[in-house]
């Protein structure tokens, strides 16, 4: 969507100052979202010529820029009338038009000097070509849009908007898993007219969060794909508001563009809550706020998501069976949800339920080859407004779009509705957790209180990005969901990394296997195939759990780690030596025959781990 065109007519219902355009043609305009979707069904044959005449002009063909905020410096308040452009087209007897970011653009013969590269003063013309022009909109991704349109999915439903609900009537949409957007559910709260990109930036410019390219994480399909980077409050706000920004220089030409999906501030930023609420007055949510543990747990349920317009939350329904909300404070966003019913349809990946469901289906860009189910789902759609907040069942699978920049408030929580699935779930994750990697809370427990044995010149480093690690092992502890190190981890690595001798003593669960992981991963050189780092377990489940959280950490290092162990074939082991590998993971017995037998060289060892 643009500024409305004056004159512009709606091609539904004819009004005048129609300020959506079509998503696919963007040469058509409607008056609002609504007139656009019932529209859809007579407009998407001329839609689809309009896409195949516009593909079909040629690359000497030209266009004049008259007004659009595709360069910096140009007056983002006016854009061309299309209509306008007609007559000016007829008038100089030129070939036509064509529209490219919201503004329209006059066509002609070939200049005599092209500025392809030029950035216009205000009021300047520039000509491209065509072919030119398309490549510039790859090229220049950093520059990033500031309102789109709505995504139109051929028969989706209406996602119903409700105020005034009691907590018995909202209680009895969690029963019948039906969804809803409260429209009044901001209702006095100070952030509607405090929390700006601007405020943020002014008041947690230095706080930092990880932004990806690729949200939510994927872990089926997204080693190597994804990229996550630690970015400031300050440096984002900055890339979201089109500002020199270091996230500019990793733009990609995709249009992928990067989503702070994972700011958890309410822990460490209690007033926050002063401003917004993590209860809606409707909603039955049975998290205890509590002190200690359940004060950690309670606040690691509330995130602010932020990014520019198009971020894009792929298709996917929440962890641990919980209900979900996610309220908009700032911009508009486009949720597509399919019901739980669905789940098959949507060609789900296996996963458990306490890592949530994910797919690769995009509701925007369906593929019926790939994904032929999907076309039995029922979708349903809704633009969530600012002020508005979206209220999710347990299991209900959801993709959401920016249209404009975004700031939203999310809530994962359960209720007497859901309260049986979530702990059930809940108890088989702990039963399975000796099998497999452990993974980290998304804050770090408050240290006070408690009394920590360390020697006297021990640094204590509160982040991941303190320790100095290579930028492919950084890139892997964040994209398999670590956030912030545990107590031990910010006591325990940086003296490994140094080459010192440590004994780390901590309770079960605490992260200490990742603390000796990191340290052989930060060390090994991949490009000798020599085994460089030993760890050594009393059972094979620990060696085992041992080489899953390297592997796990060590994903786009290209490390070879092997567990061996007994219970396995002796030609095995055998053969990985011979191949080659990096990190051992073993039990005495079986390392020290390999040893003895001389198929598992010691020389190279730089790091010996002695595991429980």
């Amino acid at each position: 969507m643009s500024g409305a065109a004056a004159g512009s007519r709606c091609a539904h219902c004819s009004r005048l100052d129609a300020a959506f355009s079509c998503s696919r043609c963007r040469c058509t305009r409607f008056c609002s979202p609504e007139c656009q979707r019932l529209a859809w069904p007579a407009h998407k044959v001329h839609c689809g010529q309009t896409i195949q005449s516009t593909a079909q002009q040629g690359a000497e063909e030209w266009v004049k820029i008259v007004g659009t905020d595709a360069f910096p410096g140009a007056d983002a308040g006016k854009f061309a009338d299309v209509e306008a452009a007609k007559r000016e087209c007829l008038r100089l007897g030129l070939g036509g038009f064509v529209t490219w970011g919201g503004a329209a653009f006059l066509r002609r013969q070939p200049a005599a000097e092209l500025v392809a590269a030029a950035r216009p003063a205000q009021g300047a013309t520039l000509w491209l070509s065509v072919a030119q022009l398309t490549e510039l909109s790859r090229a220049r991704a950093a520059l990033l849009p500031t309102q789109l349109p709505e995504v139109i999915v051929d028969g989706a439903r209406l996602v119903q908007k409700c105020s005034g609900l009691s907590e018995d009537e909202m209680t009895d949409r969690f029963r019948k898993s039906v969804p809803v957007v409260l429209t009044d559910s901001q209702e006095g709260w100070p952030a509607r007219e405090k929390w700006t990109f601007k405020w943020l930036s002014d008041n947690f410019g230095d706080e930092e969060m990880p932004c990806s390219d690729l949200a939510p994480f994927f872990k089926q399909s997204d080693r190597g794909k994804i990229r996550t980077v630690k970015a400031s409050m300050r440096e984002f706000v900055n890339y979201v508001q089109g500002q020199p920004s270091a996230l500019r220089s990793l733009q990609t030409h995709d249009e992928r563009v990067f989503y702070a999906n994972g700011w958890a501030p309410f822990l460490e930023h209690p007033e926050l809550l002063k401003d917004v609420s993590d209860r809606l007055y409707c909603v039955q949510d049975s998290i205890p706020r509590g002190d200690g543990p359940g004060k950690i747990f309670n606040a690691s349920l509330t995130k602010v998501f932020l990014g520019p317009a198009g971020t894009v939350s792929r298709l996917h329904h929440d962890t641990y069976a919980t209900h979900v909300w996610l309220s908009q404070i700032r911009g508009r966003k486009q949720f597509i949800c399919y019901s739980p019913e669905d789940t098959e349809n949507l060609h789900s990946h296996p996963l458990d339920e306490f890592d949530g469901r994910t797919s690769l289906f995009d509701p925007s860009a369906p593929d019926y080859e790939a994904f032929p189910l999907a076309r039995r789902a029922r979708a349903y759609s809704v633009v969530v407004e600012e002020g508005e907040t979206v209220v999710l069942p347990a299991r209900w699978w959801h993709w959401a779009k920016s249209l404009t920049p975004s700031v939203t408030l999310m809530r994962n929580f359960v209720n007497e509705t859901n309260l049986r699935d979530h702990f059930e779930i809940r108890q088989r994750v702990e039963a399975e957790r000796q099998t497999a990697p452990p993974r980290m809370a998304s804050k770090e427990p408050n240290d006070e209180g408690l009394v920590f044995e360390t020697s006297e010149d021990v640094e204590v480093l509160p982040t991941f990005d303190a320790l100095g690690l290579k930028e492919d092992l950084l890139r892997g502890v964040y994209a398999y969901g670590f956030e912030r190190p545990s107590a031990v981890q910010q006591r325990a690595i940086l003296p490994i990394l140094k080459g010192r001798d440590v004994i780390v003593q901590s309770q079960s669960g605490t992260g200490k296997t990742c603390v000796f992981c990191l340290g052989a991963l930060q060390s090994v050189d991949t490009s000798s195939r020599e085994p460089q780092a030993l760890f050594l377990s009393p059972t094979r489940e620990l060696a085992e759990q041992s080489q899953k959280v390297c592997l796990a950490l060590g994903d786009y290092l290209n490390v070879q780690v092997h567990v061996c162990v007994g219970g396995k074939r002796v030609s095995d082991d055998i053969h990985t030596f011979e191949a080659g590998v990096h990190i051992v993971s073993g039990t005495p017995g079986r390392v020290f025959h390999m040893i003895q037998q001389r198929h598992f060289s010691t020389r190279h060892i730089k790091m010996l781990v002695l595991d429980e």
